[in-house]
């Protein structure tokens, strides 16, 4: 890589130099210096040295500062580092409680990633992406991505009487306003009702006092299982959860975060809420 020129000490300095300005100081690079310094070292170790320093940087990973953010902002975060990458590399996410750790991990799932967590101490996490260089494989040609719309496209392929994408959105344990007893007997009977429905919704979605619903105790939870168990997903709000201390009361479906409720909302076809 180096061109390494039959010269004194100051032209191996020059080359420690350049490296620098590539790379962060580290303990590596000082103890080039030192060896320099010191002018007894030998000039092919020297550079065998410069390449273990280039390459183990070239493979440091990226890190996002996510502590103390509120969520969506870590996965909206490690979404924008991922997006951001032109090659295979490590995105380290730095949160500061556990359910910014399940949002995170769920993040990467989706997206065929794998991902680890590490505990670093008392409310401070790390969440590691490995990102392969498959993920940047070349897309077809844009001859061949013509050619697949517009077999995509053909009429025949059209099914007019594809199913709805339906998603219910609960905000609350009670349903509509008025009396409280009153409101929690109509939401029960709502969701009772659903599971009499000739069709389920796709989705259910649960925030704020929602979740409430979701969890042990809940006088819903059994109609909600039945559903779960008939192919509805069910996700609760995990800041909600965290907030009404429920975190561990979870009785069916998983936590999310609200990037992802944004995002199932938009995806829907139709959106019940009562």
């Amino acid at each position: 890589m180096f061109k390494i020129i039959r010269s004194q000490q100051k032209q191996d300095e020059m080359l420690l130099a350049a490296l620098t300005k590539r790379v962060m100081m580290d303990a590596s690079v000082l103890m080039v210096r030192v060896i320099i310094k010191s002018n007894s070292y030998n000039r092919e170790s020297l550079v065998y040295l410069f390449m273990i320093v280039l390459y183990e940087r070239s493979q440091t990973m990226i890190q996002v500062n996510a502590m103390g953010d509120a969520c969506p902002l870590p996965v909206v975060k490690t979404k924008n580092a991922l997006e951001s990458l032109t090659s295979a590399d490590i995105i380290e996410t730095l949160v500061d409680n556990d359910v910014a750790v399940q949002n995170l991990l769920r993040f990467a799932k989706n997206r065929g990633l794998v991902a680890k967590q590490k505990t670093l101490g008392e409310n401070a996490f790390a969440v590691v992406i490995e990102v392969p260089a498959s993920s940047f494989e070349e897309s077809a040609p844009e001859g061949e991505k013509d050619a697949i719309e517009e077999y995509l496209s053909c009429s025949p392929l059209v099914c007019e009487d594809k199913p709805k994408k339906v998603v219910v959105v609960i905000a609350s344990d009670r349903m509509g306003s008025g009396d409280d007893a009153l409101g929690e007997t109509l939401m029960k009977s709502f969701v009772y009702a659903l599971t009499q429905q000739d069709r389920l919704p796709d989705t259910i979605l649960t925030y704020n006092g929602g979740v409430k619903l979701a969890c042990e105790g809940s006088p819903a939870l059994n109609d909600l299982k039945e559903m779960k168990s008939r192919g509805v997903t069910i996700f609760s709000c995990g800041t909600c959860l965290n907030f009404y201390d429920l975190s561990d009361k979870l009785g069916v479906g998983e936590s999310t975060n609200m990037y992802e409720i944004v995002a199932m909302m938009l995806e829907a076809d139709r959106i019940v809420k009562p």
